[in-house]
């Protein structure tokens, strides 16, 4: 424990109790009855009250120490509490998009214009690689760069014009090394720029059971943690990622915190200096999603000391009843300083009956004033417990609201990835051929990469099943949803359709969303290409 101008505190919130306006107004506030109580603890030995009035001083203070501890304690888990909603929706967000390219990147090795070239590599990349990874790049915006390999290293293909020598990256030994898989690397690669920092998938590109070369795909993580931190970041408050040896990778405000910068931040002390300013941090860990647990970062929230205390928004509007949500202890507030002025009117009025045959005013005044001093202790307690508890509330309202949000947040995202995902796979030769082994081969693949989705079918130009994920005895069935036929009338391979939230067979009569794109092709002599069929999800 610490002591701050008289109030003892735990350690960690003690250093920032001066930056709290509601702890300095009712400090303030209790400091000035203080006084009076002083006084009258010189005077009541010559009322005779001196034991009975000792008793109630003791008990005001305690209570007074207790409120005033409770509205430090209660400031601190506020701000922490919305910093930490900060912090950890932002890591669970990233780690989240990174997980749905991580199955990303094992399909893409997979594909079949990835595979020919690293067989038939030559000087020049084959046009309909090109093609491959710019409609990849085009449904998946996360994507800087991706890059083809060969086994040696020798650079095959990139999206984007860069390095096209020999890798000597480790990530390439380590992918040639891990079959059925990916690897993972936030260290610089010289394919993505020497010097550069960059967060690569890779995995590596098979052909009857043997490494042919290495498929890297680089993120864009300045463009994504844009994003989200545009999101996230409400008033002056500092969003960074840090890599697992403290350092900062990205930050919402370079100025303030630039990548590579070091923080030394402790669970037990949330206050951090930048730049000589005081700021309150929290730092989370995102929990592994579908066995993906990202790069091993932390997402850190910082809010200026200064600010950071001020009222919280709509505090004057909520209400703060409630045994469920609050501490009995700080409910029972009203009530106690109730009690400590019936305790000082009840030791007046007993003053006033000694005192009936005295001729001598001062005792009177005396208890007068005994019985103001309650009043007035009641009326300063009941407002710092009432603020104590309208903060609580604040906060709470504060905090279910940006949870609200960001739970929207999180199904746009994932419904976001399925419209990336329907328009990526109806591009697959493979499943454009509308062959019914092939095609259940590459949806049980597929399902089992992405376990968001319940139903991965493939259907035909009449909307008849080819093939299903999971319930093979849709096969031959005609799909009579609209939203079937508006699929088939498309003719952008980036446009698809989405049904409404509403119950379907295809999901055991649940309500669900279906995504679809169509499987366009070309006729010869055709100048417009037409749909041979649909993917949906």
């Amino acid at each position: 424990m610490a002591t701050y101008k008289g109030i003892a505190l735990p350690d960690r919130v003690a250093p920032l109790a001066r930056h709290m306006a509601l702890l300095e107004d009712h400090r303030e506030a209790l400091a000035r009855l203080d006084a009076t109580w002083d006084t009258l603890a010189l005077l009541s030995p010559l009322s005779g009250l001196e034991a009975d009035a000792g008793a109630i001083r003791a008990e005001y203070d305690a209570l007074a120490t207790e409120l005033l501890a409770g509205i430090a304690e209660a400031s601190l888990a506020r701000v922490s509490a919305r910093l930490g909603h900060q912090a950890q929706l932002a890591i669970d967000l990233l780690v989240r998009t990174l997980r749905e390219r991580a199955a990303g990147v094992g399909v893409l090795a997979a594909d079949a214009a990835v595979v020919s070239a690293c067989i038939n590599s030559g000087p020049d990349a084959p046009a309909a690689l090109q093609e491959r990874l710019r409609l990849h790049a085009e449904r998946y915006t996360v994507c800087r760069d991706a890059v083809l390999m060969a086994a040696d290293g020798h650079v095959i293909a990139r999206l984007h014009e860069g390095f096209r020598g020999r890798s000597a990256s480790p990530v390439l030994a380590h992918a040639l090394a891990t079959p059925g898989g990916y690897v993972e690397s936030d260290e610089p690669a010289d394919f993505c720029g020497a010097g550069r920092r960059a967060l690569v998938h890779a995995a590596r590109v098979e052909h009857e059971g043997r490494p042919v070369g290495v498929l890297a795909l680089e993120f864009d993580l300045a463009r994504e943690a844009r994003l989200l931190f545009d999101r996230l970041v409400a008033d002056d408050e500092v969003l960074a990622f840090v890599d697992a040896t403290g350092h900062v990778v990205l930050s919402s405000d370079p100025a303030r915190l630039p990548s590579g910068h070091r923080l030394a931040l402790r669970a037990d002390a949330p206050v951090l200096r930048l730049a000589g300013v005081a700021h309150v941090a929290v730092q989370r860990i995102a929990p592994a999603w579908q066995g993906y647990a990202g790069p091993g970062w932390t997402a850190v929230a910082l809010a200026p000391a200064d600010g950071a205390f001020e009222a919280a928004p709509h505090a004057e509007a909520v209400p703060f009843s409630g045994e469920t949500v609050f501490p009995p202890r700080l409910l029972a507030v009203p009530e106690r300083a109730r009690e400590i002025q019936r305790r000082l009117d009840r030791l007046a009025w007993n003053g006033r009956v000694q005192a009936a045959e005295d001729a001598n005013a001062f005792p009177r005044a005396l208890l007068e004033q005994l019985a103001a001093t309650g009043r007035r202790t009641r009326d300063a307690l009941e407002r710092a417990g009432a603020a104590l508890l309208s903060d609580l509330a604040a906060g709470l309202v504060s905090e279910a609201r940006l949870l609200a949000g960001l739970a929207v947040d999180f199904l746009d995202r994932q419904l976001y990835e399925r419209a990336g995902d329907c328009r990526w796979w109806a591009a697959s030769p493979a499943l454009q051929a509308l062959d019914p082994q092939a095609a259940r081969h590459a949806l049980a693949r597929l399902d089992a990469l992405y376990p968001a989705c319940a139903q991965i079918l493939l259907f035909d130009a009449g909307a008849r099943v080819v093939a299903a994920s999971r319930d093979p005895g849709l096969a031959g069935s005609t799909l009579p949803d609209t939203w079937a036929v508006d699929c088939l009338a498309l003719t952008d391979p980036l446009a698809y359709v989405v049904s409404p939230f509403e119950a379907t067979p295809l999901h055991g009569g649940a309500p669900t969303y279906v995504y679809a794109a169509p499987l366009l092709a070309r006729a010869p002599g055709e100048a417009q290409a037409r749909a041979v069929g649909g993917l949906a999800l």
